[in-house]
């Protein structure tokens, strides 16, 4: 959603010069070519929109409740908005593991390495037949579904190794024992390897065939059927380019882009009726997916870096830029990026932050959820231009309203364009003042009776109206 990439360990000196950093950032950058232009990554954000679209309709009527929204049974049994962002909420975190598949290994018994089987999984609706492959692992077997999680990390692992020239630690590992959490991103490839063995050390069989498959609605079916008739041809020297093409018309995909260009109308018609700044920035966003689409249907292997890495690169930002980049030492963009795309991306970051904050319940270790120490605000080190504050390290921000004069952080104006303001939860507003009133007293080592003027200050820092009473 939030078209950021990560790479806080690493400084942007590194990018240049290390090819280890090249292809960790190539790696992130795929999975940002995956959610842009893919139809699974578009399914994704829908899902993520509607969240926020439902979610504002529930602060609407209720501005006052506080994250988590596991809290907000008592509201949600008199106020039908936020009764339906619940419901819609739990139906969203049963779906969306089933659509990107998790990490978990299931056992299997007495099978072979790579073998393909239909295995039912739990669904809101019903229980759902995917594609599993069996991995042998210390003398045990696993299955591991062959969903968006490891169909797209094995395609960001092999578009990172074709952009940096040079050959993955987890490509290495092919032919030898594997380590368990190197499953999800090494089974997908050994499936793509194993009828084609001599193309071992080139990882563009698998960036066309996940290509492929991640634009239609049951990507486990469509790799494996793509790769059952790439088996049955006859090796014709064909390039990967003309490969990808050969896909693209063999199986109709033309149709699945059809479906998917509907389907964006759809949310595009939706969050232009909702007349919400957060819901414009959804619509926006859309827009890039829908240029990603038109271009595939113009050439189908446009996202399929292959010749001169360096050319391939500076083609491929240009069609999909990085609006933000987290180095260990800077915030950067990498291509052609308006200032007013990197406010909308800097607000959408904050967003995605948000809903996992809204998540979140740091009392039942959900896998959903977050312990509440991760609600900081995950910038508030050395990459963030903003004064630091106490809230900072609290969740959610609320230091000024959307469109404001740029004083206050990009996550603070998402927390107040989602209602999320601190005096509308006066037990919490109480603990950041006194907390901040007694660092002040502290530090002074004033007595106690001067202690009122402490309290005043953190008021003021905090931005609390004399008429709200802590």
């Amino acid at each position: 959603m939030s078209q950021t990439i990560h790479m806080t360990d690493q400084s942007k000196s590194d990018l240049k010069t290390r090819r280890d950093v090249q292809l960790v950032y190539f790696h992130e950058y795929a999975h940002l070519l995956q959610a842009v232009t893919t139809r699974v990554g578009i399914a994704a954000f829908r899902m993520v929109a509607h969240r926020y679209h439902n979610l504002l309709d529930a602060l609407h009527f209720r501005p006052d409740l506080a994250s988590p929204y596991r809290r907000w049974s008592a509201a949600a049994s008199v106020l039908p908005p936020v009764r339906s962002f619940l419901e819609s909420e739990r139906a969203f975190q049963s779906a969306y593991s089933l659509l990107m598949g998790g990490w978990r290994l299931d056992e299997a018994t007495n099978r072979r390495e790579l073998e393909l089987a239909y295995l039912s999984v739990p669904h809101p609706e019903a229980r759902r037949r995917l594609l599993h492959a069996a991995r042998s692992l210390n003398g045990a077997w696993h299955w591991i579904p062959l969903l968006p999680m490891a169909l797209c990390e094995a395609h960001a692992e092999s578009v990172a190794q074709v952009l940096a020239g040079t050959r993955s630690s987890l490509w290495a590992t092919f032919g030898k024992e594997p380590e368990i959490e190197t499953l999800y991103y090494t089974t997908v490839p050994a499936l793509a390897y194993h009828p084609f063995p001599s193309h071992l050390q080139d990882p563009s069989l698998v960036a066309v065939l996940v290509d492929h498959a991640l634009m239609y609605p049951q990507p486990d079916r469509a790799f494996c059927r793509a790769l059952k008739w790439l088996a049955s041809r006859k090796d014709d020297g064909s390039s990967w380019r003309a490969l990808r093409e050969a896909l693209f018309h063999q199986f109709d995909e033309a149709e699945a882009l059809d479906r998917c260009d509907a389907a964006l109308n759809e949310a595009t018609t939706i969050y232009r009726g909702a007349d919400n700044d957060m819901m414009a920035m959804f619509v926006w966003r859309l827009g890039l997916s829908r240029a990603a689409i038109e271009a595939r249907a113009k050439d189908p292997a446009v996202f399929l870096p292959e010749g001169n890495r360096t050319t391939e690169m500076q083609r491929l930002h240009q069609l999909v830029p990085v609006p933000r980049v987290e180095f260990s030492d800077t915030l950067s963009a990498i291509g052609e990026v308006s200032e007013l795309v990197q406010a909308h991306q800097q607000i959408l970051s904050g967003a995605a932050h948000l809903l996992k904050i809204v998540a979140a319940d740091p009392e039942d270790g959900s896998p959903h959820g977050q312990r509440e120490l991760d609600a900081a605000c995950p910038f508030r080190g050395g990459v963030c231009q903003h004064d630091k504050t106490l809230e900072c390290a609290q969740a959610p921000w609320a230091r000024g309203p959307i469109g404001g004069d740029g004083h206050f952080c990009h996550y603070g104006q998402v927390g107040g364009l989602l209602a999320f303001d601190l005096a509308n939860d006066p037990a919490r507003l109480r603990k950041l003042v006194h907390e901040i009133a007694f660092r002040r007293w502290r530090e002074r080592g004033s007595p106690l009776w001067e202690h009122a003027r402490d309290w005043d200050e953190a008021r003021h820092e905090l931005g609390v109206p004399e008429d709200v009473w802590v």
